[in-house]
């Protein structure tokens, strides 16, 4: 009886510490938004601060992830580690900051999209979910745009709503949920896909990037609906219902942006971005009954931030890999230094980061190789952004191994290998359509 009860008090024990842990790793993401909100300011003052708040929220919760994770993670750190390690012996001691530093920003941004929930207006449990090929095409375009503003959640709330009644998802559900989700990864600022691409190619012209890639978003869009609305199933098909409301979160955040990108002082993007997402959830916070607003983001912090382990996990084992291969480029011991400016150079690298995500090897790793191995100025650094974007729009909901399809497959019961099968015809168009995309960019836009 006594060792039972010892073991109760031990697992109690066990728990109450987990629980400590990711409310205090919560409060230090917090910490980390506001901070590089601060540096924008002072930029350079608040970084290391914000980076020291990324790094050991990271290790509060990192430890749990996916066993495949834990190996990406750990391959990561090991081959990151080991060159830094040998360009410290070769003489550069320039890493240190760097690495401080990491990727706070980008996930910091994406830490404040998370806030965007609560203010996103749902439809309610009441009202009638819309049937036929209209609601197929209705669906499609709201996991899009909802997508595109609060992310996965939009995913896993439509998702819900639309698999309710059958208990699953249908396969013609699934694909339209994450064929319409991916797509915004071609043009969506809050997209991860963005974060990263702003994170490691300098010099990316922002407005240009979304201005440009929202017609390949349009295109797969388009392509998705046309070919889903023939399914001998779009007739029954039931579907996710949008009102007005919906419309209100993009519209203020957008407008947000918009305002801030016009002050005399030019903020870098990722921290402009973590800045109107706060600024939209303050605007539309009041809409929401003050105390019962603050109630709800005190256990957003404290329960939902928390559960970033994964992204925290992945971007800084990333940043350690990004700074071993550019302090080893740095001191000559990595020769090739490469500097793409044509649309042949933008095809192999959407399709070279294709080909690695189907097996396995999740685009932000593909990105911080080639991180390291760009020029200091590079020549047209939108293409290589177009070309990453392209290939992340176009593979993460067919790869089973991604973090996308692992996650549908533990929230409805998909396999993952599943979505292989639906969405490899997808993925074939969707890269044509970018090696079009990059062929139209370099002949029109293009430097």
């Amino acid at each position: 009886m006594d060792i039972e009860l010892t073991n109760i008090l031990l697992e109690n024990s066990k728990t109450t510490i987990t629980r400590m842990r990711a409310h205090f790793a919560g409060l230090l993401i917090f910490a980390m938004i506001l901070l590089t909100v601060l540096d924008i300011v002072n930029p350079g003052l608040f970084s290391l601060a914000a980076g020291a708040c990324a790094w050991l929220a990271g290790a509060l919760i990192a430890t749990n992830i996916s066993n495949f994770q834990r190996v990406q993670v750990a391959l990561m750190l090991v081959i990151g580690a080991s060159c830094i390690v040998g360009a410290e012996t070769l003489g550069d001691p320039a890493w240190g900051r760097q690495l401080l530093i990491g990727n706070h920003a980008m996930l910091a941004m994406l830490a404040a999209v998370t806030f965007l929930r609560l203010v996103t207006r749902t439809p309610r449990d009441s009202e009638e979910n819309p049937r036929g090929p209209y609601a197929l095409w209705q669906t499609l375009l709201a996991v899009h745009l909802f997508g595109a503003i609060i992310n996965f959640s939009a995913a896993l709330i439509i998702g819900h709503r639309i698999s309710a009644r059958q208990g699953r998802l249908t396969a013609l559900q699934a694909q339209v949920i994450s064929r319409g989700f991916v797509a915004a990864a071609t043009w969506s600022p809050l997209f991860a896909s963005m974060a990263v691409v702003l994170a490691y190619i300098p010099g990316v012209n922002f407005l240009k990037l979304i201005s440009f890639n929202i017609f390949l978003a349009a295109a797969l869009i388009l392509y998705t609906g046309l070919r889903l609305q023939k399914n001998d199933q779009a007739e029954h098909f039931e579907g996710f219902p949008v009102h007005r409301d919906a419309l209100t979160v993009p519209v203020i955040l957008s407008a947000v942006a918009i305002c801030l990108t016009q002050l005399p002082a030019q903020i870098p993007v990722l921290p402009l971005l973590v800045l109107a997402c706060l600024l939209t959830v303050l605007i539309l916070a009041p809409f929401q009954g003050l105390r019962a607003f603050a109630r709800r983001a005190r256990e957003h912090v404290i329960t939902e931030l928390p559960k970033m382990n994964s992204e925290f996990a992945l971007f800084l084992a990333a940043a350690v890999l990004a700074t071993g291969i550019t302090a080893l480029a740095s001191v000559g011991v990595i020769n090739v230094r490469v500097d793409p400016s044509s649309a042949a150079d933008g095809i192999i690298i959407m399709i070279s980061v294709a080909a690695l995500s189907l097996i396995g090897i999740h685009p932000v790793i593909s990105v911080a190789v080639l991180a390291g191995l760009l020029v200091e100025t590079l020549s047209d650094p939108d293409l290589i952004a177009i070309a990453v974007l392209a290939a992340w729009a176009t593979t993460l909901c067919t790869a089973p191994l991604s973090g996308f399809t692992l996650t549908m497959q533990s929230r409805f019961g998909i396999a993952s290998t599943e979505f292989f099968k639906w969405n490899a015809g997808y993925t074939v168009i969707g890269l044509a359509m970018g090696s079009i995309m990059l062929l139209i960019y370099a002949l029109v836009i293009g430097r």
